[in-house]
């Protein structure tokens, strides 16, 4: 997947982004997709589609962090977590596990 197109496709799955964010996608989606090459495994083969739609997931993880709103808050006795940042970045990461080298391990903090 090319760059334009990880942009087109994270412009497409987030709808209106303030222009600041829209700005951002394209050194998000190749710093996402050079993060998550590094851990893939050598010699793997068959997984520059998935690379592409994980590094968008990964981006858009990203941009949701950025927007200001707050992953957790607490009201009296209360608690609510959001974890759409989290939950973006894990499923991303999940999406390229059968191409991830021997060892590598995805964990939640």
């Amino acid at each position: 997947m090319t760059a334009a197109e990880m942009v087109a496709l994270a412009k497409g799955l987030a709808g209106s982004l303030p222009k600041a964010q829209e700005e951002l996608l394209p050194a998000l989606c190749e710093a996402a997709e050079a993060g998550l090459r590094q851990q893939l495994r050598p010699g793997a083969a068959g997984f520059e589609q998935a690379l592409g739609i994980a590094a968008v997931m990964m981006a858009l993880g990203q941009l949701r962090a950025l927007d200001g709103e707050p992953e957790r808050f607490t009201a009296g006795d209360f608690s609510v977590t959001m974890g759409r940042q989290n939950s973006l970045c894990a499923q991303a990461q999940a999406l390229l596990r059968p191409w991830m080298a021997e060892g590598f391990a995805f964990r939640r903090v």
